[in-house]
């Protein structure tokens, strides 16, 4: 569940740090999972400003950990609805 989670703030989250957070989350998140391996050699870029681009990446690594299941949606926009849309402003 954790790595559906950290994907989804990969693809869809509009802070180039929150990505990288949840990127580097996940990749330690993997290597705790695959000891001989994780996440080694694959490919994502925080800073990516494409939504398509980040969204195939991030298929990529869904693919990449079988375990990874989506959040459930329903539950994901009724959290969605509850934050706060006022931006923060981090000196990015």
């Amino acid at each position: 569940m954790r790595a559906g989670l950290l994907l989804e703030a990969m693809a869809g989250d509009p802070y180039p740090a929150l990505r990288s957070i949840a990127w580097r989350s996940l990749q330690t998140l993997a290597r705790s999972a695959q000891p001989e391996g994780g996440l080694a050699g694959a490919a994502f870029e925080p800073a990516e400003l494409a939504v398509v681009e980040r969204e195939r990446r991030v298929a990529a690594l869904r693919a990449a950990l079988p375990g990874a299941v989506p959040p459930d949606p329903t539950r994901l926009a009724a959290l969605r609805e509850r934050a706060s849309q006022h931006a923060i402003f981090i000196g990015e």
